[in-house]
């Protein structure tokens, strides 16, 4: 666990999807701009949400939701990460990285 500050100050080489139901775009389109094979990123957030001063941070990551669904933080991680790993891996019918 990193402070969201000090991990966006750190480069990375992956897609990065930060999660929030008010997103516009959704967690599919979003799954299909990355190449294939590229990293992909998931930043969850606390409970209650992100806040404004976190988001406007966070202005180069690309903001997503999934669907109607607002998950508990403890949760979120790990079902998020099985709808990546279906959606990049088990629908191309490749194995998970």
């Amino acid at each position: 666990v990193q402070r969201l500050g000090d991990w966006l100050a750190c480069p990375h080489d992956a897609t990065t999807l930060m999660c929030h139901p008010d997103a516009t775009q959704s967690l599919r389109s979003a799954l299909s701009a990355p190449p294939p094979g590229e990293a992909v990123t998931l930043v969850v957030g606390p409970e209650g949400g992100w806040s404004p001063a976190e988001q406007a941070a966070a202005r180069d990551v690309t903001l997503v939701r999934w669907g109607t669904r607002v998950l508990r933080s403890e949760t979120a991680g790990v079902a998020l990460t099985a709808a990546v790993t279906q959606a990049l891996a088990w629908e191309n019918d490749q194995p998970s990285p």
